[in-house]
């Protein structure tokens, strides 16, 4: 299994960087940076129901086409979260609430929960996510034929939410994101689309984000950067 990342849009200080690592199969030589161009799928994939589009799950497990392993266990559903984490099987994920009531605070508490739907999960960006430019949107689309078929779950229309004492502190007006499952390769990848930048002024933000794989509290590959008051246009990986 390989982890494929591709940033292509203009990020602030939301995401990525200080790998942190934890017993695991997982090889920092399996992330991969610029592979594929986000290609919207709210047109040819199906929608995803969800409880409630800005902090809710997905109302049913949404079945991914094909036999897919992680973590030595072969799974063929997985639920999600508007927070940008999906967990695979048949029970939902977490809430970035669950880790803190604030994206202003840091979520790398994630990695290490063992809180039982913070296991076998994804997390593309991981933050309090809500309404953007439009309404939420969530897709799926399973592409392709066996035994080369691609399983394509997509957020879109959200952004950062502010920060749980008030204001508006935002960095992002809204954005979208990929994950993508591949079949016998049981490679994952995360891809980002258009993400619009908010009006405000960067030193008003101070905004936080994960991303990774995890299986387990002990068992995981993530990605973390803490807040920051510098631009940058690609995630800083592994560094």
């Amino acid at each position: 299994m390989k982890v494929i990342v591709t940033f292509f849009c203009c990020l602030l200080s939301l995401v990525l960087a200080n790998a942190s690592f934890a017993q695991s199969n997982y090889s920092q030589t399996n992330f991969r940076l610029l592979q594929s161009t986000y290609s919207d799928i709210s047109t040819t994939g199906t929608a995803i129901s969800m409880t409630n589009t800005e902090s809710g799950v997905s109302n049913t497990p949404q079945n991914i086409g094909f036999n897919f392993v992680f973590n030595g266990i072969t799974f063929t559903q997985f639920m999600i979260h508007a927070d940008g984490i999906l967990r695979l099987g048949t029970a939902a994920p977490g809430a970035a609430t669950d880790i803190t009531v604030s994206p202003a605070n840091s979520h790398a508490a994630v990695f290490t929960s063992t809180a039982a739907n913070f296991q076998n999960v994804l997390l593309p960006f991981f933050t309090n996510l809500v309404k953007g430019a439009a309404d939420p949107e969530f897709h799926i689309l399973v592409s392709g034929t066996a035994p080369n078929r691609v399983c394509t779950i997509q957020w879109k229309n959200l952004r950062d939410a502010d920060n749980a004492s008030g204001g508006s502190q935002h960095q992002f007006a809204n954005l979208e994101f990929q994950v993508k499952l591949h079949e016998t390769t049981n490679d994952i990848e995360f891809v980002y689309g258009a993400w619009v930048t908010s009006a405000g002024s960067i030193p008003a933000f101070q905004r936080n984000a994960a991303s990774g794989i995890k299986a387990s509290s002990s068992s995981f590959l993530a990605l973390y950067r803490p807040s920051s008051l510098t631009k940058f246009e690609k995630t800083e990986l592994l560094t």
